[in-house]
């Protein structure tokens, strides 16, 4: 089997907005993994081809950032990019939190970074 490109994204169960938890309901993170999922599309080659895309969840926007923190230092040349969602009802106003990221890279580059996190909905 060879170590093929795929799309890695992470959602964020919880944010943390200004001392306080929102919690993310199921549908919610699906739609911010259907933005970052397209953000990645758009930005690597703006075109459409079937690729493998792996959803994993991160506990809190903390690890989302943590994590993608580590991407972007492995030095393996990934360039993930990240979600901001905005939702005044949910986040207050004129917030904006990340939620989601997505990553192009083969599963040996995301050792030691996103590979300990749990598949999405896998409790």
């Amino acid at each position: 089997m060879t170590d093929e490109k795929r799309i890695y994204a992470v959602v964020a169960a919880t944010v943390q907005i200004g001392g306080f938890t929102v919690a993310q309901p199921w549908g919610r993170q699906v739609a911010q993994v259907a933005h970052v999922v397209s953000k990645l599309r758009f930005e690597h080659d703006r075109q459409f081809y079937p690729i493998t895309t792996i959803v994993v969840q991160a506990r809190d926007s903390a690890e989302l950032e943590h994590v993608t923190q580590l991407l972007w230092r492995n030095g393996v040349g990934l360039h993930p990019v990240t979600f901001y969602d905005t939702n005044d009802e949910v986040y207050g106003r004129d917030v904006q939190v990340a939620t989601a990221m997505a990553v192009l890279a083969t599963k040996s580059e995301t050792f030691l970074t996103i590979d300990y996190l749990p598949l999405w909905g896998a409790e």
